[in-house]
């Protein structure tokens, strides 16, 4: 079952267990695309995203499963990232 959750202010966490990376990149993508062509409340967005997959070599538990994350979206959010997106696979 797929979780969708707000994980901080201005921050949604997508658990996403029956999707592999290639279809949560097609959700994010859609996502990102969906956000920046309608403003909410005439305010223009400016989204980012951080993809982490599991189970990958690199991530040994949860809580290395979150900093991986909030990697990809801090290097996403500084322009890192491919179109607003850093994944850990890229």
């Amino acid at each position: 079952i797929d979780v969708l959750a707000r994980f901080a202010p201005t921050v949604f966490l997508f658990l996403l267990p029956g999707t592999g990376p290639d279809g949560a990149e097609v959700l994010a993508r859609r996502m990102l695309t969906a956000l920046r062509e309608r403003p909410l409340g005439g305010v223009e967005l400016d989204p980012a995203c951080g993809l982490a997959a599991v189970p990958s070599s690199e991530i040994g538990d949860r809580k290395a499963f979150l900093v991986m994350a909030e990697s990809c979206l801090r290097r996403a959010q500084a322009g890192a990232g491919d179109g607003g997106l850093c994944a850990t696979w890229q």
